[in-house]
């Protein structure tokens, strides 16, 4: 099926990857390797995405989905189908690898950020947070708080307000 070669033109993800890193201000070539090793560590990078408050965004997006790709799928035994064959080759797990590999490395650019005032941050990244409509006020009620780990990732479960959750949330 058509479905089931999705996998190949994929490989080109990590490209795509690297330039949207490039695009945020973030390290484009740690990214990408990031991206690439993210693939072996998987399961730690999902615990560590629920530490930091990530993790229940794919909870919603596979509810949402669900019903957007009946309509693409069909029901019952179609849809069924269709979802064993992305995942037996391997798409699933790469996407999502991909997705949550990026989250990281955004956590962590944001981290290492948190020093410097929303005016000084680098223009890229600044550019990145004004798109969600992050400003300066979400920015300074984020930056003071403790970061995870001896990562220094961004800790979003620490967010308190939830408008500025929600702008970080779309972000990531």
């Amino acid at each position: 099926t058509k479905i089931g070669g999705a996998m190949v033109p994929a490989v080109t993800d990590t490209f795509f990857t690297a330039l949207t890193a490039g695009f945020n201000g973030m390290p484009v070539i740690k990214t990408a390797l990031k991206t690439i090793g993210g693939l072996a560590t998987h399961g730690q990078d999902r615990i560590t995405l629920n530490q930091i408050g990530l993790l229940g965004e794919y909870a919603l997006n596979r509810a949402v989905s669900a019903n957007r790709l009946s309509e693409v799928w069909g029901y019952g035994a179609s849809a069924r189908f269709a979802d064993m064959t992305v995942r037996a080759s391997g798409l699933n797990y790469w996407t999502t690898s991909l997705k949550e590999t990026f989250q990281l490395e955004m956590a962590a650019n944001l981290g290492r950020q948190v020093g410097k005032t929303f005016d000084k941050l680098p223009r890229r990244i600044r550019k990145s947070l004004e798109r969600y409509g992050i400003n300066s006020t979400d920015w300074n009620l984020v930056r003071g708080n403790e970061l995870y780990s001896s990562a220094k990732l961004m800790d979003f479960s620490k967010i308190e307000n939830k408008d500025t959750l929600t702008k970080f949330v779309a972000m990531l």
